[in-house]
């Protein structure tokens, strides 16, 4: 983002939230700004467009999306890498689905990895349609997944795939939008228990809470230090996994049970309100 577009940003956030929040906002910024330079040797290198934070109000957003959805930002590559590194480790060949995928750098370095399909899930026209180029254009030397798509809906209408799946989350929503998705996961599993995990990155710790409320197993991941943020201020990375192992027949009913309590855990916190800022 250019210093002129910042600038200007500052100037009417500071109008519309006063001076703390745009100081806290200024900084996110600039430490972006920083990034994404980083970030801009993957676009050059594969000729690709994945850069550039891109504010909600530019992609039309009304109603609940744009009350619980946040701003793009692209996932860092090398954060990424080490996310999708662990994440395999914990799967048999399964479905990657990067909720909130944006121009789809998660679904490029995905293709790098072996899961049997890679599917985005953007509610921006705008960004899905730079994500469908992107894929066209990437051509990674170490490609493992040939199947890969970005698919523009709504997140809360999006149905989970079958066979084992992989869910990855940058903090793309929180709130009542967060709660629909974790409520469609696990009525999924409930209907077909199957091997799962979140993973999840960012800071936002309304939406890790939802998570953990599920009662999956948590572990933290192990990222590279992101030198463009302070070591204050370093975001997570997390991994949830279904609680769910090779069962005899006369198991699979505790199992079901076991879902069921989940789905009623989710409807619970329905209508929290998430941070302002987790990025």
């Amino acid at each position: 983002m250019r210093l002129t577009q910042l600038t200007s940003h500052a100037l009417r956030h500071l109008r519309q939230h006063g001076l703390r929040a745009t100081v806290n906002y200024a900084v996110t910024r600039l430490a972006s700004a920083r990034r994404d330079r980083l970030d801009a040797r993957f676009d050059k290198k594969f000729g690709v467009c994945t850069s550039g934070d891109v504010e909600l109000h530019q992609l039309g957003a009304t109603g609940v999306v744009e009350r619980d959805g946040y701003f793009y930002q692209p996932s860092p590559v090398a954060k990424v890498r080490a996310i999708l590194r662990q994440v395999v480790l914990d799967l048999e060949p399964s479905t990657l689905v990067d909720f909130g995928s944006g121009k789809g750098r998660v679904l490029l370095l995905a293709s790098e990895y072996p899961f049997r399909q890679v599917i985005g899930v953007e509610f921006s026209k705008e960004l899905h349609d730079i994500a469908e180029r992107n894929i066209a254009a990437y051509d990674p030397p170490r490609r493992q997944c040939d199947s890969v798509q970005s698919i523009c809906a709504d997140a809360r209408d999006f149905a989970i795939p079958d066979g084992p799946i992989a869910l990855y989350f940058y903090t793309p929503f929180t709130g009542a939008v967060m709660d629909h998705v974790l409520k469609n996961i696990v009525a999924s599993l409930k209907q077909t228990p199957r091997p799962a995990v979140i993973a999840y990155y960012g800071a936002d710790l309304d939406v890790v809470s939802k998570i953990e409320q599920l009662g999956w197993m948590k572990r933290r991941l192990k990222l590279p230090f992101d030198r463009t943020r302070p070591r204050t201020d370093q975001k997570m990375g997390l991994v949830f996994r279904y609680p769910i192992r090779e069962r005899s027949p006369d198991r699979q009913s505790s199992v079901a049970t076991r879902t069921g309590t989940l789905t009623d855990t989710v409807d619970t916190v329905q209508g929290q309100s998430g941070v302002t800022d987790p990025r």
